[in-house]
């Protein structure tokens, strides 16, 4: 039995703009703690972000408040974020399709008013890799000369921006080791809070592979050798925790894989700039009668920027 797909076409052609921001939303990137998405940006915008300065403090009025000189307050930072249009395009045969729709149990025939089944299909076929690419670009994106590949050297990521910057050196881009990566994160997070007290309190986001993450967190809860509830965690694999007795929450971040660098900042301090508010930004999947193919088109807007580098702790 067959299903008759060319109803996703049309589905596709009308939901395009809405299938995009699907696909895209489903990245690490996106949805990671700590954070920020400006969205709107055509080509390049200015992104503002506030930060509370650590001047306030107290005065005794001494019977005269008015003499009093002012003190804290916010300060506005306006910083230039860019956006490169990329694209995905790709081609499907019709039993592709067929054999995806048949997995998903759909009923026979196509309903483009309905449109779980065609969004589920059209994201799905592209979500999980278009979102690794775009978390790895948004991360270790370099448009130096001799990168040649092509995932990463459209704009330049966040390690990038940071090594540039003024960044605190909180250590050394060592991989980690069971025997001592728990002190090793201990002294990154001392520095990290000595140079800003204020994460203390207001808490703050590590950054760190899923391979570093791994070794951290075994060594954090013994799970070397040990069975408990840590090692049966029946809720599935672990991405993130606080470092113990901390605010700080470190994370298995997909963009920092085969890195060694693991970095600390405040909320909001790294950006993502996208669109997905125009009609350029679109999903669509159409069939080629002279190739008796599907091509699956994907295009979108992406960057990245860091509000202040100064505000972030990495090893180097």
């Amino acid at each position: 039995m067959a299903y008759d797909i060319s109803g996703m076409a049309a589905y596709s052609k009308s939901e395009g703009k809405i299938l995009i921001a699907d696909l895209l939303l489903k990245g690490q990137s996106f949805t990671q703690e700590g954070i920020a998405v400006q969205e709107g940006i055509k080509s390049t915008d200015k992104m503002v972000d506030f930060s509370i300065d650590s001047n306030t403090f107290l005065q005794a009025t001494s019977g005269d408040p008015g003499a009093l000189s002012y003190s804290g307050g916010s300060t506005l930072l306006d910083v230039d974020i860019s956006v490169v249009e990329v694209a995905a395009k790709e081609r499907y045969t019709t039993n592709t399709l067929n054999a995806k729709i048949t997995q998903m149990q759909l009923r026979a025939g196509s309903d483009p008013g309905n449109p779980l089944p065609y969004s589920d299909v059209l994201v799905d076929l592209k979500s999980r890799a278009i979102g690794t690419i775009n978390d790895v670009a948004l991360w270790q994106g370099n448009t130096a000369t001799g990168n040649t590949n092509g995932n990463t050297n459209k704009f330049d990521g966040w390690q990038k921006l940071i090594a540039a910057g003024a960044a605190v050196t909180g250590g050394s881009s060592a991989a980690f080791t069971a025997a001592t990566v728990v002190a090793t994160v201990e002294a990154f997070v001392k520095a990290a809070h000595a140079a800003f007290p204020a994460w203390v309190n207001e808490g703050s986001y590590l950054y760190m592979s899923p391979t570093q993450f791994s070794t951290y967190y075994r060594a954090v809860y013994g799970l070397a050798s040990v069975i408990d509830n840590q090692s049966l965690n029946a809720g599935g694999p672990v991405e993130s925790f606080y470092v113990p007795g901390t605010k700080v929450l470190v994370m298995a971040t997909q963009g920092l894989t085969s890195q060694n660098n693991i970095y600390q900042t405040r909320f909001g301090n790294l950006v993502i700039g996208t669109d997905l508010v125009s009609e350029d930004d679109s999903l669509s999947l159409e069939y080629l009668n002279e190739a008796m193919i599907w091509r699956l088109f994907a295009i979108y807007k992406l960057g990245a920027q860091v509000a202040r580098v100064a505000e972030v702790v990495g090893s180097f």
